[in-house]
């Protein structure tokens, strides 16, 4: 059976290093250490590159978003799906669908008070009042 020979891959220059070797002999990396790191600035570069790029993009998005919305016929179809969507799930309790079928509508106000004299004393109070519209 023939012997293979398994070599791993130097970090550094890329060359083919044998398992038992300490150092690359093309370029005197020692192998067996940790991973060998990026250097710390170089994550910082990546980002001052690709940082531009993303806010640029970001940008136009941004801008062809509002500039579709200002347009009228988006704008119309955008409440035709709105519409849509109204009749598919209609709320049996909306004052305009209650005005619709005859029913009176009612408006309920409630309010909270509170009053503070001179010398620090609270009052406190709530109010409902309820207004039937025909």
């Amino acid at each position: 059976m023939p012997q293979r020979h398994i070599t791993r891959i130097c970090a550094a220059c890329k060359k083919d290093v044998a398992i038992s070797d300490q150092y690359c002999p093309a370029c005197g990396i020692d192998t067996q250490s940790a991973i060998i790191a990026d250097e710390p600035h170089a994550l910082w570069q990546k980002a001052e590159t690709v940082l531009p790029v993303a806010l640029t993009l970001g940008m136009v998005i941004l801008r062809v978003g509002f500039k579709l919305g200002r347009t009228p016929w988006l704008r119309h179809a955008l409440s035709l799906w709105i519409r849509r969507s109204d009749m598919k799930d209609p709320a049996p309790t909306s004052l305009a669908r209650q005005s619709r079928e005859g029913k009176p509508r009612r408006i309920r106000i409630r309010s909270r008070w509170v009053v503070q004299d001179a010398q620090g004393r609270e009052q406190k109070g709530t109010e409902e009042h309820l207004i039937d519209i025909s």
